[in-house]
């Protein structure tokens, strides 16, 4: 009966603390430009796939480049390779927006990271990346 009961807690809440890997390929989306009233400018907006839908507010780890993006440590930019850092076009789905409490700051940019966090998809808010990484953390 222990047995079950343990089966059980497992089944139904081992899901809630796991991430999802995924890889930059799961990523992998087409734009189409839209216009913008408010910022009377155009920008790319994503064109998601039931693929990616399916990613959106889930728990989900992915290795990639760090940088750090705000001076107090809060947000940072993932990508699969730096040189995507360097040459980053805008609104793509190569670069990661990602939000921590706190990530040290002694994380080499030339080497690859685990991060993990709950993935958000940004359709429309063209003041933030296509995906974003809500309360992410550097696995060690």
């Amino acid at each position: 009966m222990k047995f079950l009961s343990i089966l059980f807690l497992v089944v139904c809440f081992g899901n809630v603390f796991s991430q999802k890997e995924i890889t930059w390929k799961d990523l992998d989306c087409e734009f189409e430009e839209v216009w913008s009233e408010e910022y009377s400018a155009v920008y790319l907006e994503p064109l998601f796939e039931d693929k990616h839908l399916v990613l959106d507010s889930v728990n989900v780890k992915i290795k990639g480049k760090l940088l750090k993006v705000e001076a107090d440590g809060t947000m940072y930019i993932l990508s699969e390779s730096i040189f995507d850092i360097h040459n980053f076009r805008g609104g793509a789905d190569e670069v990661i927006q990602v939000e921590a409490s706190s990530i040290s700051d002694n994380i080499a940019r030339d080497k690859d990271v685990w991060v993990k966090g709950t993935l958000i998809l940004n359709k429309s808010d063209i003041l933030n990346l296509t995906y974003i990484l809500k309360n992410a953390e550097i696995i060690e």
